[in-house]
């Protein structure tokens, strides 16, 4: 006799069976559809990618094509952890003094769908930024930024974006606008790690690299360019990508000025270095004989405090030069190959 189907008999294991088919089949395609990031399919439930942290993002800021009356920006996230996450929502984005006090308000919100988007590591999400020129807002009490506080969406933790503009300082008052997070950058550019380079050669720590300044500097009007250099004295080989921090300090190690602030125009790029090999980072520094001296107050400096990108502790780079108390004046941009 031919052998009769189990579906429909009550309490059958075969009907828990297709339950959990259908569950799990439909979860991936709801996934699929809302862009929920990853999703694992079992028998049991479903895994999806972490919260980006902001301590695994390298957080930057990139011009785009303007407006008169308005100047757009690219705020951007890359993240510099090992694995795999996820980012959704809007970046909470505020305006700074030096001392790090608000100024204004919050950026407004748009309002628009926020996909949850999967960054592997290396990769890039954007949310476009938008300031508009604070002398045509009304009422409007103005005041230099030194830059952004940026908050990555749904966490608590900031990171400070060197970039000096004029904004509203008053309570109620404010002249950002972001709207929320995309994939790649503004013209849907991925900046991706090349797996190979990220498997075979773990990050530059800072105790592994001898930092020095080249002292060879050019400029004549604008400023001096100089030339960051890192040379691997670790042993083995280690990638470096990003940005140094970089800051003027005294002979007691106090800082000097506002620390330098990023080129924004510069996509970071993989650098891999083997023993004893050297990567540069571009850097230029505002000639303080070319500043009227009240908006400088010119002192001279020891040398240069340098962490190296994704690093939190330091090494002074020897070299006396002439900066500002008031400001700083350098700009600085991504390691590159030596």
């Amino acid at each position: 006799m031919p052998r009769r189907s189990s579906i429909g008999r009550g309490g059958g294991g075969d009907l828990k069976r297709i339950a959990r088919v259908l569950t799990a089949t439909v979860l991936v395609a709801m996934a699929a559809v809302l862009g929920t990031g990853r999703v694992f399919a079992s028998g049991v439930g479903t895994e999806a990618v972490a919260n980006c942290p902001t301590s695994a993002l390298d957080v930057w800021l990139k011009s785009e094509p303007s407006a008169p009356s308005s100047r757009y920006y690219s705020v951007e996230f890359t993240n510099l952890s090992q694995g795999a996450c996820s980012i959704a929502g809007y970046p909470r984005v505020l305006g700074v003094n030096l001392a790090g006090a608000r100024l204004g308000i919050a950026a407004r919100r748009g309002t628009e769908a926020m996909p949850r988007i999967t960054l592997e590591h290396g990769q890039t999400a954007y949310a476009l930024l938008r300031i508009t020129v604070a002398q045509v807002i009304v009422p409007c009490h103005l005041a230099t930024a030194a830059g952004l506080r940026v908050y990555p969406p749904g966490q608590t933790v900031s990171r400070f974006v060197p970039y000096p503009f004029l904004t509203c300082s008053r309570r109620g008052q404010g002249n950002l606008t972001i709207r929320a997070v995309r994939s790649g950058d503004h013209f849907a550019r991925v900046l991706r790690v090349p797996r190979a380079a990220a498997s075979a050669a773990k990050r530059c720590k800072t105790p592994g690299l001898d930092v020095w300044l080249n002292s060879e500097v050019s400029g004549a009007t604008g400023g001096l360019d100089l030339k960051l250099e890192f040379t691997n004295l670790s042993g083995h080989r280690c990638t470096m990508f990003g940005y140094p921090g970089v800051s003027w300090v005294d002979l007691a190690g106090r800082q000097i000025g506002a620390p330098g602030s990023r080129e924004p125009n510069v996509p970071p790029r993989v650098v891999t270095l083997a023993p004893g090999a050297t990567a540069t980072a571009p850097l230029r520094a505002s000639n303080v004989f070319f500043m009227p001296a009240p908006g400088c107050n010119p002192l001279l400096a020891a040398g240069m405090r340098v962490y190296p990108p994704n690093e939190k502790s330091s090494r002074i780079a020897p070299m006396p030069l002439n900066t500002c108390v008031y400001g700083g004046g350098l700009r600085i941009r991504p390691v590159e190959k030596g």
